[in-house]
């Protein structure tokens, strides 16, 4: 459906915006199946969200995943000062 989406609408960048999460795994695989710049949209903290319970070692596997998706981004946005540190 993604790859789908992608050829019918050609899109100049991808942007994708979180939480879910997913949606960054998504823009992830979009970004390197296109190689198109990639804007991230951070509106809530991820790997450090003290709200979101993780079983163990869930945590760690999401801070890996979220460090991929920030060096892949080709620009990030926040809501806010304190998470753009969070992501910086």
């Amino acid at each position: 459906m993604v790859r789908q989406a992608l050829r019918d609408h050609q899109p100049a960048v991808i942007f994708s915006s979180a939480l879910p999460a997913s949606a960054h795994i998504l823009g992830l695989w979009a970004h390197q199946a296109t190689g198109l710049p990639w804007v991230t949209d951070f509106r809530d903290p991820w790997s450090e969200n003290e709200l979101q319970p993780y079983l163990p070692g869930y945590r760690s596997v999401n801070r890996r995943l979220e460090a991929r998706v920030l060096a892949a981004s080709s620009r990030i946005l926040t809501v806010s000062p304190p998470l753009e540190e969070m992501f910086v």
